[in-house]
C-alpha cells in the first residue's frame, strides 16, 4: 500500500512539473511584428494629402492584423506602421527618414508625396539600404543609383497623354490651357511635361507657379484668365485644387478644369448649388486616378514616348 500511494505521490509531482512544459509547447509561436515607417505630410496644408494617406495606411495595417497577419518563410508578422510627419520641407522629410531609420529601426517605408520629401529622404534610406516606396512623380526619385527607390503613383509621362487627349478628343473647340503648379521640386519637374505632351496634343500651353501653402488665388487667376484659356489644370494637393476652382468659379471663369489629384467633389456640387460654375457638372472634367479609367475606352489613349532629360518627343 506505501509502494502505492508512492507511484502516485512520484506520479503527481511529475504531472506538475511536466505540465506547464507541455502546455509552453502547445502554444503557436508567437508573431514577429515587422515595423513600416510611414511619412507623410500630416501638418500644414498638404495634410489634406497625408492625412487621408496615413488613415489609409493604418486601417489596411488593422485589417492585416485582424486577418493574422502575414506569412514569410514560415513565419507570421504582424504589421506596425509607424507615422512621422515630413512637415512638406526638405528638412522635416530627412528628420522623419532619420527618426524612422535610427530610432525605430525601420527598414521598409512607405511615404513621402511629393519630389523634395522624397529625395531628402533618400539621403538616409538609400545610404541605410531602407526600402522606400515613394509617392512622388519625380523621375529624379528612382534609378540605377537608388536600388532602394520604388515609385508607387504614375508620373505625368503616363497620365497626361491621357487626360488631355481625352479633353482635346471630346472638347476640340479648346485650344489653350493654363497649368498652375507649386513651386516646387516636382512641380517644376511635371510643369515641363506637361508643356512638352500639350504641345504635341496641339494644345497651347501657359505656366504659372504659386506658393506652396497658398490661401489667396485671385491675382494668380486674373492673370490666368487674361490669357483667355480654355482649360484651367490645378495642380497641388486636394485642397489647394478645390480652392483654385472655387475662387475661379467666384471670379467667373466658365471653362474647363481638368486635373490629376484627387478633388473633393463636395466643393464643385457647392459650386454648382450656388451658381458660382455656370459650366454644367458633365462638363466639369475633375478627372481623378481612380476615375480616369471609367473615363476613357479601353487602350484607346497610348503614351507619348518623351527623353526625360531633354523634354522631346
Amino acid at each position: 500500500m506505501n509502494k502505492i500511494k508512492l507511484v502516485l505521490v512520484i506520479f503527481l509531482i511529475v504531472s506538475l512539473i511536466a505540465l506547464p512544459l507541455f502546455a509552453a509547447c502547445a502554444k503557436p509561436a508567437p508573431e514577429k511584428t515587422l515595423k513600416i515607417g510611414v511619412p507623410l505630410c500630416l501638418s500644414g496644408p498638404a495634410a489634406s494629402w497625408g492625412m487621408p494617406m496615413s488613415n489609409m495606411q493604418l486601417l489596411i495595417a488593422e485589417k492585416i492584423n485582424n486577418e493574422g497577419g502575414i506569412k514569410v518563410g514560415g513565419e507570421t508578422y504582424l504589421i506596425e506602421p509607424i507615422l512621422a510627419d515630413t512637415k512638406f520641407t526638405p528638412e522635416g522629410s530627412a528628420a522623419a527618414a532619420h527618426k524612422l531609420v535610427y530610432d525605430d529601426k525601420v527598414k521598409f517605408m512607405v511615404g513621402g508625396i511629393e519630389g523634395h520629401e522624397s529625395m531628402s529622404m533618400q539621403t538616409i534610406t538609400e545610404k541605410e539600404k531602407v526600402i522606400l516606396f515613394c509617392g512622388a512623380m519625380d523621375h529624379k526619385v528612382i534609378g540605377p543609383e537608388k536600388p532602394y527607390a520604388y515609385r508607387i503613383y504614375m508620373s505625368p509621362l503616363e497620365m497626361m497623354p491621357a487626360l488631355f487627349g481625352w479633353v482635346v478628343d471630346n472638347y476640340p473647340a479648346a485650344k489653350k490651357i493654363a497649368i498652375l503648379n507649386m513651386d516646387t521640386e516636382s512641380g517644376r519637374a511635371s510643369e515641363k511635361y506637361f508643356v512638352t505632351i500639350n504641345q504635341v496634343l496641339g494644345l497651347e500651353v501657359v505656366s504659372f507657379f504659386f506658393k506652396y501653402g497658398s490661401k489667396d488665388f485671385t491675382s494668380l487667376l486674373s492673370k490666368v484668365m487674361a490669357e483667355n484659356v480654355d482649360v484651367v489644370a490645378p495642380q497641388g494637393d486636394p485642397a489647394t485644387q478645390a480652392l483654385i476652382t472655387k475662387q475661379a468659379g467666384e471670379m467667373g471663369y466658365k471653362g474647363l478644369f481638368a486635373g490629376t489629384n484627387p478633388v473633393y467633389d463636395k466643393v464643385i456640387v457647392k459650386l454648382q448649388a450656388s451658381n458660382m460654375l455656370k459650366t454644367p457638372l458633365q462638363q466639369l472634367r475633375l478627372l481623378q486616378r481612380g476615375r480616369l479609367h471609367r473615363l476613357l475606352p479601353k487602350n484607346s489613349y497610348k503614351p507619348i514616348l518623351i527623353n526625360m532629360e531633354s523634354g522631346i518627343p
